[in-house]
Formats: C-alpha cells, sequence, structure tokens
C-alpha cells in the first residue's frame, strides 16, 4: 500500500504528463478548481464520499474512483469520458485517453487536499468544497446521476 507522499508524487507525475500533452484539458481542470466547480459529498455517519464536477454547461458530473492492482482508475459520468475512454473503436481519427477535464480537475483538488494534510505547500483555491449530508440522503443524491 502507499503511504500519502507516494501517492502526492505519482499525482504530481500524473499531471505533469497530463499538462504537457494534452494542455487544453489540464488548463480547463484548474479553471474548474480555481473556480470552486469541484465538490466533495460526505455521507454522515457512513463517511461514504463522492466527488462532483460542475462542468462549462453548469451540468453536474459524478467522478468516481477504485483501485485495480494497486492502480486508481478514475471514471466520469460525462460524454467525453464515455466517448474517448470506453468507446470500443479501430478508428485512428480518435484520440483516446483514460480521462476527460473533470477527472484531472478532481485530481488537482485531492492533490492539495493531500498536500494540506502532510503539511506541504497547497493552493486554496483548489480545495473542494465540502458537503456533509446524512446518510438517508444517499440515495436522492445518486438519483442526480442516473
Amino acid at each position: 500500500m502507499l503511504d500519502k507522499k507516494q501517492i502526492r508524487m505519482k499525482l504530481e507525475i500524473f499531471l505533469n504528463s497530463v499538462e504537457r500533452e494534452f494542455t487544453d484539458i489540464y488548463i480547463a481542470a484548474v479553471d474548474a478548481a480555481k473556480n470552486k466547480r469541484i465538490k466533495k459529498y460526505i455521507f454522515k455517519p457512513s463517511g461514504k464520499t463522492f466527488w462532483v464536477v460542475l462542468g462549462k454547461e453548469k451540468k453536474e458530473y459524478l467522478v468516481t474512483n477504485w483501485i485495480n492492482k494497486g492502480n486508481v482508475i478514475y471514471a466520469c459520468s460525462c460524454p467525453d469520458y464515455l466517448f474517448r475512454a470506453m468507446l470500443k473503436t479501430k478508428s485512428k481519427k480518435i484520440n483516446r485517453r483514460n480521462f476527460c477535464y473533470h477527472i484531472i480537475a478532481r485530481i488537482i483538488s485531492e492533490l492539495n487536499e493531500l498536500k494540506k494534510e502532510l503539511g506541504e505547500d497547497f493552493n486554496e483555491r483548489f480545495l473542494p468544497t465540502i458537503h456533509e449530508l446524512k446518510d438517508d440522503s444517499l440515495k436522492d443524491f445518486l438519483k442526480r446521476f442516473i
């Protein structure tokens, strides 16, 4: 299992590569983070956590993650992610990638939270807006994304 400093390093390396190779996506993600369009919902008392990014067109997208063979895998409910990452095609015209700017925005926000926890320099503007809700509202919360 990776410790928090190792996770921070992996996230920074990934974000640096996105910034170099997908500058437009990186800029859109920074804009979302900077403009407080990242929300972290924490349900009590279970502690279940969900991340939501408000898109450019004011639609909310659920950004989730899970661990697979020691790697963190992210997914988003937006059409761009579904098209670019999930679509099975042999077309070389489609620039395939396994992320969208909503995922990158969440990672930027998560990285700043982690730096804050580690007592390192972080950017307050990139922290998510935290919403605490009761577990009995979880079902209604998830219906927004179905």
